[in-house]
């Protein structure tokens, strides 16, 4: 099958992401203690410390063992989104049942949504900004695919929702 575009990327790489932070984060708490807080011990912070190392070590565990992928692919007829992180989301539509793929971004709290519209008047969200996604090829795979999609003005630009 012709792919415009295809994105492909395991869990377990974003488990080593999580594991390093893990690993970095004693080195920033010893860090805080001599430069900014003069070696003074914070039983209240430390144990903050403890809970996030310890939540840190579980998800990284938790995606090792989960071992799946997260996929975009965009053929002339298809447009294929699975998520196993974000609701196991699995979707599978005609290009030519999408109308626009939207970046918003809240005005009071600051989130940023990726939806796509369908003709049908059903919404979908799509996670990709927690992805390394090549945002460009994407965009324009989704264009060829199907001209009449309403895309971002660009790349990064996000807008208000629209009431």
């Amino acid at each position: 099958m012709v792919s415009y575009y295809h994105f492909v990327r395991k869990t377990r790489r974003f488990s080593l992401i999580v594991l390093m932070n893990a690993c970095l984060l004693p080195f920033i708490y010893w860090a805080c203690q001599v430069y900014f807080l003069d070696g003074e011990v914070n039983v209240f912070v430390f144990a903050a410390v403890i809970l996030v190392e310890i939540a840190l070590v579980s998800v990284a565990i938790y995606l090792w063992k989960l071992n799946e992928q997260v996929e975009i692919r965009i053929s002339p007829n298809e447009f294929y989104y699975h998520d196993p992180l974000f609701g196991g989301k699995a979707l599978t539509f005609s290009v030519n049942e999408i109308i626009a793929l939207e970046q918003i971004r809240s005005a009071t709290n600051g989130t940023s949504r990726n939806l796509l519209r369908l003709k049908d008047g059903s919404v979908h969200e799509l996670m990709y900004q927690n992805f390394n996604v090549d945002r460009r090829a994407m965009f324009d795979a989704l264009k060829k695919a199907n001209s009449k999609i309403e895309l971002p003005e660009g790349i990064w630009a996000y807008t208000s929702p629209h009431r």
